[in-house]
């Protein structure tokens, strides 16, 4: 009963559809953006944060069978704002916020849903506890949907990190229930171990990939610890222990810095803490303590400080260690072929080549044996970029992370006409 025009329409859809490339749209919906910031701010701490943008340059860098947006709310648009940068399509969208961290955006799910009635798409979702992802998945549920933690965690969960939060119980409790029915439209889930705790007990353990966040091993790289040292005029003779990052409380780093106090009235050592800043909680307490504090240096001059040093230490508060995972930076310390001490080595599935890399801290009271256990023996950690490569090399992560954009490469939200029998997807 249809009409032989609207058929011979829809064919054409189809056939048109079959020589386009597919397009990737990664869209970042739990925080609200400034597009100048995004476009004109060229930092390495946006390169570090805007996860959707890394995603894209490193899976055009592998292949150019996908095209790729990245989506962004902006809160002070007030229409839809298009950039291309390189081969990059960048699309603002006004929005607003509905409570504590959940954000919104009417443009976003209009041009979402015009845009998948004309081309082959596939979202891809930068974190995904929030109520735009909510809408994306129930309303966009025969497109392929792959969701990527990168730190956030599921509503309860939040209590528990962030008690202040108590009063919005209720509202989080219906959100958690939301999250089990909706989440079952996503094709993937790309997360770590404590969200694939989670998401198993409502979808099925073959949609959830664990992976961590790739490191680039190009740039990040050894270099001869002699040579680094003298570059950045640090002493020859010690053992140097290195920190990445804020001096926070998220991180623990007071107990860190109790560490290599206790341990250098023994030890020949020194910590190097790269990225502090006068804020930070405990900056005063490891100036007092005698650690060097370098300030925020760019991406590409972090493997130099790595490859200074002998041992990459790092610890979290309960919190920290349950939800956010390893982290990036002793993925990059191990690129620069030095061992690491922390709470948890992740991803790495070989028991013996976890002891190859460094050692888990299993409580705090066992950080200082850990540390003399590394640096008693060097020699034994001389393989770490090598056997770190294999699980965490951005070539290794984004061969995955294209494997499931091709499961995905047939999909399509185009539907039959009223009558026909076809079944394309």
């Amino acid at each position: 009963n249809v009409s032989y025009a609207k058929f011979t329409s829809f064919l054409k859809q189809i056939r048109k559809q079959n020589g386009m490339k597919n397009k990737v749209i990664h869209i970042i919906p739990i925080m609200q953006w400034d597009m100048k910031e995004i476009l004109d701010k060229e930092s390495e701490q946006g390169q570090r944060i805007h996860w959707s943008v890394r995603t894209s340059n490193e899976v055009l860098q592998y292949t150019k069978e996908f095209e790729h947006e990245c989506w962004f709310l902006d809160k002070y648009l007030k229409e839809e704002k298009i950039v291309k940068k390189g081969s990059i399509t960048y699309r603002f969208f006004p929005s607003y916020q509905l409570t504590i961290c959940r954000t919104f955006s009417k443009e976003l799910i209009k041009k979402l849903e015009e845009i998948s009635k004309k081309e082959r798409i596939i979202i891809h979702l930068h974190d995904y506890h929030d109520y735009l992802s909510y809408q994306i998945c129930n309303k966009f549920k025969n497109l392929p949907i792959i969701g990527k933690l990168h730190g956030t965690s599921s509503p309860l969960s939040l209590l528990e990190r962030r008690p202040y939060l108590f009063p919005l119980f209720p509202l989080l409790a219906i959100e958690q229930l939301i999250e089990r029915v909706v989440f079952k439209n996503v094709s993937y889930f790309i997360a770590s171990y404590a969200e694939e705790d989670y998401l198993s007990k409502f979808i099925k353990k073959n949609k959830i990939i664990p992976l961590p966040t790739p490191t680039d091993f190009k740039a990040f790289r050894p270099v001869k610890k002699e040579t680094a040292r003298k570059r950045l005029n640090l002493p020859k003779d010690k053992i140097i222990l290195i920190y990445a990052g804020h001096l926070n409380k998220l991180r623990a780093c007071d107990v860190v810095i109790d560490s290599f106090q206790e341990l250098k009235r023994q030890h020949n050592i020194i910590l190097m803490v790269v990225g502090a800043s006068p804020d930070d909680a405990y900056y005063k307490k490891a100036k007092e303590a005698g650690a060097i504090l370098i300030k925020p240096v760019k991406n590409d001059e972090l493997y130099k400080y790595y490859s200074a040093a002998d041992l990459y230490i790092m610890y979290g508060s309960k919190n920290a260690i349950k939800y956010n995972g390893m982290g990036v930076a002793p993925q990059e310390a191990l690129a620069c072929n030095i061992p690491i001490v922390v709470p948890n080595i992740e991803f790495i599935t070989n028991n013996d080549e976890i002891h190859l890399v460094g050692e888990n801290i299993e409580d705090k009271d066992k950080i200082n044996e850990k540390i003399v256990k590394v640096i008693s023996n060097l020699k034994k950690y001389k393989d770490c970029r090598k056997i770190a490569y294999k699980y965490f090399s951005t070539d290794v992560i984004i061969k995955e992370t294209v494997k499931l954009y091709k499961c995905q490469k047939l999909s399509t939200s185009l539907k039959p006409v009223a009558g026909s029998q076809s079944h394309f997807r």
